[in-house]
């Protein structure tokens, strides 16, 4: 690329740092790693390289920057600097995508990537966060778009209350039979990706399914999953 876009990785696992750089570097990314436990100079640090995006990772206090902490304080900068959480802790990853707890919300993580990382995914996560040059205007409509080619699929398996919000996190919800579990696709744009969950009917109970690249395997997903629900029920 010509136009090098600067990431920054904090992770007091250098080996992993070191994985991440190297597999972006080849990508023709600017890579930075930092390491360290102050908050504070950390953040310091970050800015200073003037990021386009920064990877959080670690194991947090007290031998790394707590990422929560760290994201907070990047989405409030002014442009906010666009954060990807990197975790092993599969609790960590789920709060992180639904972004409905205090935290999450402060933290603003555009996307969760799991550890140990596929390294494609990883590639493709960070160039949708960097590498918006389209217009808003152009986006919202690509958005929209897919949107609706989602709920087409999704209504063409037979789903009902199938509804959908442009508020936060887009996310798409429907039930298979009336009264029945909600199923809720949260969709980050910026990714590109799908979390599938499943809450029980009074919503106090949430089981993730899926997290997916792109709307065609959303679709396919769904669909598929419809297909077991109604053999069971029959």
């Amino acid at each position: 690329m010509t136009d090098r876009k600067r990431i920054v990785v904090l992770d007091d696992d250098r080996d992993v740092a070191d994985i991440i750089q190297t597999v972006l570097l080849d990508e023709g990314f600017a890579v930075s790693c930092l390491y360290g436990p102050d908050d504070d100079t950390m953040e310091k640090a970050v800015l200073d390289l003037s990021p386009d995006c920064v990877i959080v990772g670690g194991s947090g206090p007290p031998r790394a920057p707590d990422p929560w902490t760290v994201a907070r304080s990047l989405a409030n900068h002014n442009p906010p600097i666009p954060t990807l959480l990197l975790s092993g802790s599969t609790t960590n990853l789920d709060e992180a995508m639904l972004g409905e707890s205090r935290r999450a919300k402060a933290s603003k993580f555009l996307a969760a990537v799991p550890k140990p990382f596929d390294v494609d995914r990883l590639v493709a996560v960070v160039t949708h966060a960097v590498g918006a040059s389209r217009s808003p205007e152009h986006s919202k409509d690509a958005e929209k778009s897919e949107t609706a080619t989602v709920m087409a699929g999704l209504r063409g398996a037979g789903v009902q209350e199938l509804r959908t919000s442009d508020t936060g996190r887009e996310w798409i919800t429907f039930r298979l039979k009336r009264h029945g579990d909600l199923f809720k696709l949260y969709r980050w744009p910026t990714a590109g990706m799908y979390f599938i969950g499943r809450y029980s009917p009074n919503g106090d109970r949430l089981q993730p399914l899926a997290e997916l690249y792109g709307s065609q395997a959303a679709i396919l997903y769904c669909t598929r999953l419809i297909q077991h629900e109604r053999l069971v029920d029959a």
